[in-house]
């Protein structure tokens, strides 16, 4: 379970918590997000039920929202609401600092620890988490995330389809070696 100063990283991009669900009554999670450049960019997705603000310490935020691309910069905020397609990277040559606070928490925290812990494993390729891996937290997370170029529908049923195959294979919501419990 992620607490307050515990910082998680890969080659590109640093996360420390600053504030975590636990501390927030679930309201949110406010983490300080360091993006290098070259840090991977994520497709184009969408949170059913959580909002994703940004505010930047310094460098250059670029992000797209509904199909349109901005940056803001030091200073700067700007909030991608859940329902709507978006990405956020940095497409700049120097490091790009920022406060994202993901409301509510509710269980993005666990995502995080894997994602971070996967890469540390080298299980994740080139951006690409495991694909049963994602299935799984489809199905039982609530902090969702669906690609925004495939109906949510069609997701929705691979997960359902394909996550008791998940399951059988070790793959876990959370694990004990990144969150310091397990989460089946």
């Amino acid at each position: 379970m992620a607490h307050k100063g515990q910082i998680i990283s890969d080659e590109f991009t640093i996360m420390e918590f600053l504030e975590t669900s636990e501390d927030t009554d679930g309201k949110y999670s406010k983490i300080l997000v360091t993006f290098k450049p070259g840090s991977f960019k994520a497709v184009d997705h969408i949170h059913l039920f959580q909002d994703e603000t940004f505010r930047v310490r310094s460098g250059i935020l670029t992000y797209k929202l509904d199909g349109i691309t901005n940056k803001i910069s030091s200073g700067e905020e700007i909030t991608l609401p859940k329902g709507k397609p978006h990405t956020h990277f940095n497409d700049e040559k120097y490091d790009l600092i920022t406060e994202q606070i993901i409301s509510p928490a509710l269980d993005v925290e666990y995502l995080l620890e894997t994602i971070f812990g996967f890469a540390g494993e080298g299980k994740i390729k080139k951006g690409k988490i495991p694909f049963f891996q994602v299935m799984l937290w489809l199905k039982y997370l609530k902090a969702k995330t669906y690609l925004a170029s495939l109906p949510i529908s069609v997701q929705d049923f691979l997960s359902s389809v394909t996550a008791p195959i998940a399951r059988k294979k070790g793959y876990q919501i959370a694990y004990k070696r990144f969150s310091g419990t397990d989460v089946l």
